[in-house]
């Protein structure tokens, strides 16, 4: 269960564009970022000489001191964090 503060942390992250969530090795730091393909200058996807795409990431690092169910280094999308907590209520800070 998310804490109100994680809550409207998680709906910042996605109004600015961002997907995915992941706590740092210094457990005060959580990173929120997106990843994307990278597009040429006519919108075609870049491709790399052994025909992957070119990822391109756009991140954010931020001090917190909740978010303490996440599980360092792990990788989370933050719609499916927001969704397991639909009932709308919060732990006490």
């Amino acid at each position: 269960m998310l804490t109100k503060d994680e809550f409207e942390f998680l709906n910042y992250a996605v109004r600015n564009g961002f997907n995915l969530i992941s706590k740092e090795g210094n457990s005060n730091f959580v990173r929120i970022f997106c990843e994307d393909v990278e597009k040429d200058e006519h919108d075609n996807p870049v491709i790399e000489k052994d025909g992957s795409f070119r990822i391109k990431t756009r991140e954010q690092f931020c001090q917190t001191s909740n978010f303490k169910q996440l599980v360092k280094f792990k990788i989370y999308k933050i719609t499916e964090l927001l969704e397991s907590n639909e009932s709308g209520s919060y732990e006490k800070n």
